[in-house]
């Protein structure tokens, strides 16, 4: 009995350490434009997601890296562009214009979708 109870322990633990980084693969979807409900796979999005159980760990990347910062409005988006310019030498920033690139609106991207 006591392997088994190891063992169980065992996956709890694996299962309690990795469960963060799942998604449903395809599920039920509500537009937030239309309000109409659809079925979509979640799978094609292809997020990334960074879990840590560590306080102290820090995701680093470059300012070349990143690709979209998708905020849920226009208030929020002048927000993340002028701390993101303050920080312009911190950054390592080329230019105001490239950041105002990469802040999207999501309705306006998802809003159709």
């Amino acid at each position: 009995m006591r392997d088994v109870n190891s063992l169980l322990l065992s996956c709890l633990e694996h299962y309690w350490k990795t469960f963060h980084f799942t998604r449903i693969y395809e599920g039920e979807w509500k537009d937030r434009a239309t309000g109409k409900n659809t079925i979509r796979r979640f799978y094609d999005e292809r997020e990334w997601r960074a879990v840590t159980f560590n306080p102290d760990a820090k995701l680093l990347f470059q300012f070349e890296d990143i690709k979209h910062i998708i905020v849920t409005a226009e208030a929020e988006r002048k927000e993340m562009g002028e701390l993101m310019i303050n920080l312009t030498d911190q950054l390592k920033i080329p230019n105001a214009a490239a950041v105002w690139s990469l802040i999207k609106i999501g309705d306006q991207i998802y809003g159709d979708v």
